[in-house]
């Protein structure tokens, strides 16, 4: 039997529970308010999920742990999205910008359930 989930796609709760599949509006929403998640493979925990603020606004910007403009692992980043999705940080401002980001998180969440999945099966 696989059981899909609704309404979170924590990582803890689909590594802990009979957890086949998911879905949230975590990534559509995050993406719209102005932040991308990534799986941060040099990251020492076993959830690697780092969401990351797009810095759009200059004035009163929220606190927030990771910012892009100065994210550690920048170039990385960069990297994964230029050769995963064909994209750059420039396609996440302007107009469309929350387009790419919802995107990016997509992507993220289609990857966390494969991700757990092989977990899974080991």
């Amino acid at each position: 039997m696989k059981v899909h989930l609704f309404g979170t796609s924590k990582y803890d709760y689909l590594v802990k529970l009979p957890i086949f599949s998911c879905d949230s509006t975590t990534g559509a929403k995050m993406g719209a308010y102005g932040s991308i998640l990534y799986w941060n493979p040099h990251k020492n925990n076993v959830d690697k999920t780092e969401a990351i603020y797009v810095d759009e606004f200059v004035h009163n910007p929220p606190k927030r742990r990771h910012y892009l403009a100065t994210y550690a692992f920048r170039s990385e980043l960069q990297n994964y999205l230029a050769t995963t999705l064909g994209i750059g940080f420039d396609h996440f401002y302007g107009p469309e910008g929350h387009f790419y980001k919802q995107l990016v998180n997509l992507d993220f969440m289609a990857k966390l359930e494969n991700r757990v999945n092989a977990l899974k099966k080991e």
